[in-house]
Parts: structure tokens; C-alpha cells; sequence
């Protein structure tokens, strides 16, 4: 008897180590990606430091932004520049390039390379080899359905009719168009955002991206609408259903916003979760862009930054607000700028730059703490003009002076300095050749 009490005894210990043991593992195997979205959310956001900024949230997104799509102020930053996956995302590009070159009516056929790279979890609809559809049912399996195969025929399609060359000199045009946008740390391998360690992004660039294929009416129709329907093509004889994959675009989603206005979604196990979204509120229109963020938070992420774009600054009118008599009226007659809530106009900094845009013409940029806020055209006066001119020449002149007091404090520019060593090096080995040569010679003579 006190033999079986052991026995039970020793395997109850065992069970309740082995339990133990257990939970210990999975703790050890939960903690590496706990602690990466703990160590994400308490990542500083760089806008907090400017003095009297408005206080943004903390986002468990590795990067995060909050532009004005009107003029490209940077109203929430984090990390905004630095480099990371957008998975997706990639497609707010494709479209972009697609809508400024090509028509709707364009027929899109797929060919053998369209569809034959999809691994088996790659979100597509279907498409087949030789298959037609237009550009417009294209461009709705791009946005709503995230379809790579579309996006992939689509680029071969446009890179051949309106860019001479094929899907390779469409990424090369990906590649110029971000460049002509001002992105800073973008570089694309593909026209779908399948991960490859060479196809990255950075959130500015992708709030720049987001800003331009908005200004589109076309893309702002589409995000309009939930759902989409393909009908029957030269090749399947059915339709094709597929709806809006942003839940907070789709009214049927858990985290649907009624500001939300257009956007795009993406996730690859690199990338993990990404989200643009852009969103319309009190005559203000927003972008919010997320990278490397965590399943739902993407989702949470984003709709505390809006809410913080919309409720913390205001639209500050710039021909009301401004007076310099060196401006004689603006480009955009309805220039506005974002302000913070408790700031007064009167506290921003401001320079005008001369531009070749026209004659007399300028550009206005005012910035708040080294904080750029906006630049907008605007005509200048004569005297405004003059002035400004003068101030470039004498600006010229000043460096002018500095160059040749620099030369004369034996300040010299690199390339003068290079050259001068290098001609003293010449003259050392030649005055050394000939003082060998009088020994040699001299030599010689005694002998």
C-alpha cells in the first residue's frame, strides 16, 4: 500500500513539473514578441519633442505618421524615415502611376508571368493565362480585393503601352515617380509588396505616395464603394464577387469610421501588419500611415493618430492671416495651413525663396521651431521681388568673400589642397633625383 502511495505520489510530482515546465515554455516563447511590442510602444514620437506640440499617443506601430494631404505637414511623426516593409501598400503606388498614365477603357490581358509567382496563401481572384479584363475592373481587384496577380498583369499592361518596355521598366518607373514625389528611403522590387529584402519603404514616403493617388478622383470613386463585381470574361463565364478588405472603410467592419475615406491595407510575416489611411473631417483632410504594427492594434493605432489629426489643429486660412507686402496674392486662392489648437499664427516662422515658376515669382514656407509646416507659391510685389533678388546677390557675393578669405587663411578647398600636395610630393622626389645625381656625378669625377 505504501508502495502504490509513493508511486502515485513521485508521478503527481512529475505531472505537476511537467505542467510547469509547460507554462514556462510558452511564457519563454510568448516573451520575445511581448517584449518587441512593448519595446514598439514605448518608442518616443518625434513630434512630442518640438516645445508646445500638441502631446500625441503612443502607437504599438514601429513607425507612424499623421500628413496633411494639402500641404504635406507633418502633423504626428514616428520614426517616419526609417526603413521597413509596406507588404501591400506597395499597390497605393501602382495605382498612382496607373492613373496618371493610363485610360480605364485600356484592356488588361494577363499573361503566364501575371500569375504564375502566387504562392498558395497570396491574395488574388482567380485569374487565368489569356485571360481580358479592363482597366477599371483591374484597378477595383487592386484596392478592394489586394489582388496580385491583377496588379502584376497591370504593370506589364501599362509598362508596354505608355512606357515603352515591359513589368521591368514599370518598376523603374515606381522607382523615378517616388523619387519626383520626394521620398527619402524607398526603394521597389515588385508592383504587389511580396516580401523581398530590397522592396522597402519608410511611412513619410508612403504618406507622399498616399497624398498623391488621392488627389485622384477615380481612386476616391473606388474606395466609395464596398464591393465590386467582375462580370464574365473571354475566358470564365461567371462573375467574380470581392469587397473592401479595410475594416474601417467597410461599414461592416468591426472598426469602420465614417471619416475614413480611402486607403489600403497589407501584411507579410516581415512586414507584419501595415495600414494607409486616408479620412475627411471638418474641411481637413488626413493621412495616417502605420508600418510594422501588431494584428487589431493596426486598426486602434490608426484611430487614435486621426482623432488626435483632427481634434488638435485647425485650419488656419493664409490670405486672411497674412501680411507682407513683399506677397502680392497666392498660387492657391485657397491656401490653408494646420495649426496647432494653441498656437497663434503670429508665432511661426516664415522665408520666401525666388522660384523660375514665372516672373516674379516665390515660394512662402513657414516652419515653428524648425518644424516645416507648409510651402505655398505665391506672386511677389516689385518691391518684394527686388528686394529678394538683391538679397540672393548679396548672398552670393558674401559666400564669394568667404571662399577667398577662407584661401587666404590657408583654408583651401579640398580639390586645392589635393593638388598642392600632390605637386609638392613631385617637386620633393625631383630635388631628391637630382641631388642623387650631383653625388653620382661627383663620384664618378674622384674615381
Amino acid at each position: 500500500m505504501r508502495k502504490k502511495k509513493s508511486l502515485l505520489c513521485v508521478i503527481m510530482v512529475f505531472l505537476l513539473a511537467f505542467h510547469c515546465l509547460t507554462i514556462y515554455a510558452e511564457e519563454e516563447n510568448a516573451n520575445p514578441y511581448e517584449k518587441m511590442k512593448a519595446d514598439s510602444y514605448a518608442k518616443s514620437i518625434d513630434t512630442n519633442k518640438i516645445k508646445e506640440w500638441p502631446q500625441a499617443p503612443a502607437v504599438y506601430a514601429d513607425a507612424a505618421i499623421v500628413m496633411d494631404m494639402d500641404t504635406g505637414e507633418i502633423l504626428m511623426g514616428k520614426s517616419i524615415e526609417e526603413k521597413h516593409y509596406p507588404a501591400s501598400i506597395t499597390k497605393l503606388l501602382t495605382v498612382l502611376l496607373t492613373l496618371e498614365n493610363a485610360s480605364l477603357t485600356d484592356q488588361v490581358e494577363f499573361t503566364q508571368d501575371s500569375v504564375s509567382f502566387l504562392q498558395y496563401e497570396d491574395a488574388h481572384i482567380g485569374m487565368r493565362p489569356g485571360e481580358k479584363i479592363s482597366m477599371e475592373d483591374a484597378l477595383y481587384a487592386i484596392l478592394l480585393a489586394s489582388a496580385n496577380e491583377v496588379s502584376h498583369a497591370v504593370a506589364e499592361t501599362v509598362g508596354k503601352q505608355y512606357f515603352g518596355g515591359d513589368y521591368n521598366r514599370f518598376i523603374e518607373r515606381m522607382n523615378e515617380k517616388s523619387q519626383e514625389l520626394g521620398c527619402v528611403n524607398s526603394h521597389w522590387i515588385n508592383s504587389y509588396g511580396l516580401h523581398d529584402d530590397n522592396h522597402y519603404t519608410c511611412a513619410y514616403d508612403m504618406a507622399k505616395i498616399a497624398s498623391q493617388v488621392y488627389s485622384h478622383e477615380t481612386f476616391r470613386n473606388i474606395m466609395r464603394q464596398n464591393e465590386h463585381k467582375i462580370g464574365e470574361t473571354n475566358l470564365v463565364k461567371e462573375e467574380r464577387v470581392f469587397q473592401q478588405t479595410h475594416r474601417m472603410i467597410n461599414p461592416y467592419g468591426e472598426y469602420y469610421n465614417d471619416i475614413c475615406t480611402g486607403g489600403k491595407t497589407g501584411y507579410t510575416e516581415e512586414a507584419m501588419n501595415t495600414l494607409v489611411t486616408m479620412a475627411e473631417k471638418d474641411g481637413k483632410r488626413l493621412v495616417a500611415v502605420v508600418l510594422h504594427d501588431y494584428g487589431a492594434e493596426v486598426y486602434k493605432d490608426t484611430e487614435k493618430m486621426l482623432a488626435y489629426g483632427f481634434d488638435n489643429f485647425k485650419k488656419m486660412p493664409i490670405q486672411e492671416a497674412e501680411r507682407n507686402d513683399d506677397i502680392k496674392g497666392f498660387a492657391k486662392k485657397d491656401a490653408q495651413i494646420l495649426l496647432p489648437s494653441n498656437l497663434e499664427f503670429s508665432q511661426l516662422q516664415k522665408e520666401i525663396i525666388l522660384t523660375d515658376r514665372g516672373i516674379r515669382t516665390g515660394q512662402l514656407i513657414y516652419k515653428y521651431e524648425g518644424h516645416e509646416m507648409g510651402r505655398f507659391d505665391v506672386s511677389l510685389t516689385e518691391k518684394g521681388y527686388q528686394s529678394l533678388k538683391k538679397d540672393k546677390k548679396d548672398s552670393k557675393k558674401e559666400q564669394k568673400k568667404e571662399e577667398i578669405s577662407d584661401s587666404e587663411n590657408g583654408k583651401m578647398p579640398p580639390v586645392e589642397i589635393i593638388c598642392g600636395i600632390v605637386i609638392l610630393l613631385i617637386l620633393i622626389l625631383v630635388f631628391l633625383k637630382v641631388i642623387l645625381f650631383m653625388k653620382r656625378r661627383k663620384h664618378k669625377k674622384r674615381k
